[in-house]
């Protein structure tokens, strides 16, 4: 209030030489807000709002009080509130925009699993807090697991509960570039301090593709500069890699104690569950319409690489099927039919034997920690002796290869795949299930 006291008496000294300005105008100003560099003062009538908004000198006094000043509405105690807040819903809008985040990726449509539970719980207690108590968090997994998504998730999240928050997402490549334009600005010192200072002013800073940085020495430099900043002031910032701190090649030692200075985290690969759901996710957002068998879901996604971004052009490619064909259903047939290409690419390249395993328990109802130990229960016995019979028969896996996953010896593995040929020659249903079973 003594800013805007100060306000006033410039008023005064200005026009106490006008008879009765002072006391008809200017002495009953109360309250005042400064939003995007508007000063908003409530008047007690009509008659001083439209005098004193017509006065052009009056934006040149608030000046001596106010830096960047652009003009000063004066207005009555209800314009006063609205002004206000169409001014914040205007500022969340312009901070949003400038953040670079997409609303696509939430923490909503993001699949929680165990190979990605303790990135998710790290990144949701970032957005739902102000403090930094995980400053970096650096994040690093395989191509295809969802980072960039988490990543976004966190910003989006950030402004749901802090909607007046700084957050900026930015990929290595473009923040790189940013530097290169601010280098070539005619003041170049003045450039990369305007740089500086815009990302100084955070609150919250992603950066994805870390690995990127890669022989970009001044870009580190200017990086490391805002990084000691933020930091110091006890703000968030998330690192996103494929590769580990250690890992990052021609990347400044300072940078990659800086990046380990934190909590650092790997998402690793999807299970064959988390994989079905990502893909029932990625149908609904499509087309809430579009309906798919539990097999031929599990086999989209167990050709899927373990790559969220496959699992998408999956999905993409079965909407298009069902917009074209108008039919809502996918089955295990129409699926290989939709999806040649995926299916001839991964019988090609070495697949996930894992991923099957998990297909052959979830089909038996048993667990797959149980499948791979020594139990020798019967039922157990029976699953592991299919999923030997499956490795060895249909995806050509060598005895010692099937042996190693199992901890199996080779004569082992091959008396399983035998008592299973014996009782598919016997069992048409266990047949059935064998061929249900091969992607």
């Amino acid at each position: 209030m003594e800013q805007f006291s100060a306000f006033k008496l410039l008023l005064k000294k200005q026009y106490e030489t006008t008879l009765g300005f002072y006391d008809k105008y200017i002495k009953n100003l109360k309250r005042f807000a400064l939003k995007n560099n508007v000063l908003f003062v409530i008047v007690d009538n009509e008659f001083a709002r439209e005098t004193l908004n017509s006065n052009p000198d009056i934006v040149g006094l608030a000046s001596k009080l106010y830096d960047d000043i652009r003009a000063v509405r004066f207005v009555n105690e209800q314009d006063f509130f609205i002004n206000l807040a169409k001014l914040e819903e205007d500022n969340r809008e312009t901070l949003y925009q400038s953040s670079g985040l997409s609303k696509n990726f939430t923490f909503k449509n993001f699949v929680v699993g165990d190979g990605n539970r303790r990135v998710y719980e790290a990144g949701v207690r970032i957005s739902e807090t102000q403090d930094a108590d995980f400053s970096p968090l650096f994040i690093y997994g395989e191509t295809g697991l969802g980072k960039t998504h988490l990543l976004q998730a966190i910003g989006n999240d950030k402004f749901f509960h802090f909607p007046n928050a700084k957050v900026k997402y930015v990929v290595s490549s473009d923040f790189a570039q940013e530097v290169v334009n601010a280098f070539y600005q005619k003041d170049k010192d003045q450039g990369i301090e305007k740089l500086k200072a815009a990302y100084e002013s955070l609150d919250l800073l992603l950066i994805d593709d870390t690995q990127i940085f890669g022989k970009k020495e001044k870009t580190l430099e200017i990086l490391f500069s805002i990084f000691n900043n933020l930091v110091s002031k006890g703000k968030q910032i998330v690192f996103v890699s494929d590769k580990t701190p250690d890992e990052l090649a021609n990347i400044d030692p300072r940078m990659v104690s800086r990046f380990k200075s934190g909590l650092l985290l790997k998402i690793e690969k999807h299970n064959l569950s988390s994989l079905c759901e990502i893909l029932a996710v990625k149908l609904k957002e499509k087309d809430p319409n579009i309906q798919i068998t539990n097999e031929a879901r599990e086999k989209a996604a167990q050709i899927s690489g373990n790559d969220v971004r496959s699992l998408n052009g999956i999905a993409t490619k079965l909407l298009f099927y069902v917009k074209t064909t108008k039919q809502n259903l996918i089955n295990n047939d129409n699926l290989k039919e939709i999806l040649f290409e995926e299916f001839e690419k991964f019988h090609k390249k070495s697949f996930d034997p894992y991923l099957l395993i998990e297909n052959v328990c979830r089909r038996f109802n048993v667990p797959v920690d149980s499948v791979l130990s020594e139990n020798r229960k019967a039922e157990l016995v029976r699953v592991r002796d299919v999923c030997n019979y499956l490795l060895r028969e249909k995806y050509k896996m060598q005895f010692q290869q099937i042996g190693k996953i199992f901890k199996r010896n080779h004569s082992t593995v091959v008396a399983a795949v035998k008592r299973v040929a014996k009782m598919i020659e016997k069992d048409d249903s266990l047949q059935d299930i064998i061929t249900s079973l091969v992607i």
